[in-house]
């Protein structure tokens, strides 16, 4: 593969084995429903951005913490050309896992079990961290301890580094640490729990992106097929950029936001990248998480 990316990515996050089943509709609290096709694979927010940026043409580096169950999920790895050398193998536990149900529209329902990703530390990001001499672009999302996503966000500006945040699944962050995102992502749920957490990023979503550009060195607000909002940094309601998603039947949303926060790191311009990741999210929401994960290996 053809590498375009002008410098490492490095993604720091979560590795999971994720198991996934079909089923015609998604039980209600206390019911029972008799599903379809069972799938598993290499899942995580971590992994899946790390996959997605080798695949956008990045040279990308892993950090992470798997089970002693965990080898299959490092070869996966390997196979997508991501380099594991700081992903630690703990001698006891287990690796994080999902298990995810969906349904014949697309939509799931997901309980990520952390396991060896909350071991995660601080002091194994900077050893990792040490070992890359050069510029680079971190890619951070939130299924890692809080800590450990601001340490390496400080680490990385202390650096010179550009840095990709992703705010899935949602957790409150530091102010700098979003005013060092560039740019930050979120859909529209998550973009609301951050700007004001009362149900207005779907009634005016350009001021909502406008806001959060404010706030951050750009920020993008993902709406599905509804599209994506871009702003960079002190941009008002009118400098919102608006990119339109290509129609595509949805066969699972799993990964999907993965698939974009990746691919956005190897972008030369702000609406380059955003375009080029809206068509890796549309392919992602087309395929099993699993089966998207092993193709074109």
């Amino acid at each position: 593969m053809i590498r375009t990316s002008p410098c490492p990515v490095v993604a720091v996050g979560s590795i999971n084995h994720d198991l996934t089943v079909e089923t015609p509709v998604l039980p209600r609290p206390g019911e029972t429903v008799t599903g379809g096709a069972l799938h598993t694979g290499l899942g995580g927010k971590g992994a899946n951005q790390a996959t997605a940026a080798s695949r956008a043409g990045g040279n990308v580096r892993m950090i992470g913490a798997v089970g002693p169950d965990g080898q299959d999920l490092l070869a996966t790895l390997e196979r997508a050309e991501v380099n594991i050398t700081a992903v630690e193998t703990l001698k006891t536990g287990h690796s994080g896992a999902a298990v995810v149900s969906v349904d014949a529209a697309g939509e799931n329902v997901i309980v990520v079990i952390p396991g060896a990703n909350g071991s995660l530390s601080a002091a194994a990001v900077t050893a990792a961290f040490d070992t890359i001499p050069e510029p680079a672009v971190l890619v951070l999302q939130a299924e890692i301890p809080v800590q450990v996503i601001e340490h390496a966000a400080r680490l990385a500006v202390a650096r010179g580094w550009r840095v990709v945040l992703n705010l899935a699944p949602y957790v409150p962050p530091a102010a700098d640490v979003v005013a060092a995102a560039d740019p930050l992502v979120g859909n529209e749920h998550e973009a609301d729990a951050l700007l004001w957490a009362s149900g207005r990023v779907a009634a005016d979503v350009a001021s909502a992106a406008a806001e959060a550009g404010r706030r951050a060195a750009s920020a993008i607000i993902t709406r599905g097929a509804e599209g994506t909002y871009a702003v960079s940094c002190g941009g008002g309601a009118g400098d919102v950029r608006h990119i339109p998603g290509p129609a595509a039947e949805a066969v699972d949303t799993t990964g999907a936001g993965d698939a974009f926060a990746g691919t956005l790191a190897g972008g030369a311009t702000l609406e380059d990248a955003v375009k080029a990741a809206v068509q890796a999210g549309t392919r992602a929401v087309t395929h099993r998480g699993a089966q998207l994960q092993e193709e074109e290996l």
